[in-house]
C-alpha cells in the first residue's frame, strides 16, 4: 500500500502558511482552498442534496455525485480506488495517532481515555492532566500555536461515567493533512502546560 503524499495535501490547504498547528479535527476540519471558492460560486443556488425536488437541489445533487470524481482526483486514485485512498488516509491518521499514544503516556499527570493502541481507536486522544481544568489545557495549547479542543466531544454520559468532573477532557485530533512533526509539537506542547502545572503546583 502506497503511502500519502501529505506535501501535496497540504498544498490545497491555507493553515499551514500561518504556523498554525491544527488537531482539532472532528465533526468539521479544514476546508481546502478549492472548496471555499466552490461554495463561493454555489451559495447563491446552493440547496440540500437528495432531499428536495426543486430544480436547485437537482442542480446541487448532480455536483454532489460528481464530487467522488473530484475526490479520486484529490486523492490522486482512479474512483474504483477511492476505498485504498481511504486506507491510506486510516494508515497515515494510524501512524499519527501512535506517535500522540507514545508521547502523552510519558507525560506525568496525563491520563489517556480509550484503548492504547492506535488500530482500535479513531485518530484521536482524549487526556486530562491532573488537577487542571481541560479548558484551561486547551487555552493554554492555543496560546503557543496548538489548536486542540475541550469538552465532552458529544459523550456527557462517558465522561460522567467516568467521574469527571467538569465532565470534559481535551482532545488532539488529526487528519490527512497533519504530519508527524505537528504530533511531536502538539504533544510537546502539552508536556510544557502538564511541566507548567506541576510547577505552580509545589
Amino acid at each position: 500500500m502506497s503511502t500519502l503524499d501529505v506535501a501535496a495535501i497540504r498544498s490545497h490547504f491555507i493553515f499551514p502558511a500561518t504556523g498554525r498547528v491544527v488537531t482539532n479535527n472532528a465533526a468539521t476540519t479544514q476546508p481546502p482552498v478549492e472548496l471555499v471558492e466552490l461554495f463561493r460560486s454555489l451559495a447563491p443556488s446552493y440547496e440540500n442534496v437528495h432531499r428536495g425536488q426543486s430544480q436547485a437541489s437537482r442542480a446541487t445533487t448532480a455536483l454532489f455525485e460528481e464530487s467522488y470524481d473530484t475526490i479520486a482526483r484529490f486523492l490522486n486514485a482512479p474512483r474504483p480506488d477511492l476505498v485504498e485512498a481511504m486506507r491510506r488516509i486510516g494508515a497515515h491518521t494510524r501512524k499519527l495517532t501512535e506517535r500522540a499514544l507514545e508521547r502523552l503516556s510519558a507525560v506525568p499527570g496525563l491520563r489517556i481515555y480509550g484503548p492504547r493502541s492506535a488500530a482500535r481507536r479513531t485518530a484521536l486522544v482524549a487526556f486530562n492532566i491532573e488537577g487542571k481544568d481541560p479548558f484551561a489545557v486547551a487555552e493554554a495549547l492555543s496560546s503557543v500555536g496548538v489548536e486542540a479542543r475541550a469538552g465532552c466531544h458529544c459523550a456527557t454520559l462517558a465522561h460522567r461515567a467516568l467521574g469527571l468532573d467538569p465532565a470534559a477532557s481535551c482532545r488532539l485530533s488529526f487528519y490527512f493533512y497533519n504530519t508527524l512533526e505537528e504530533v511531536d509539537c502538539a504533544t510537546a506542547a502539552v508536556a510544557a502546560v502538564a511541566r507548567e502545572h506541576d510547577r505552580a503546583s509545589s
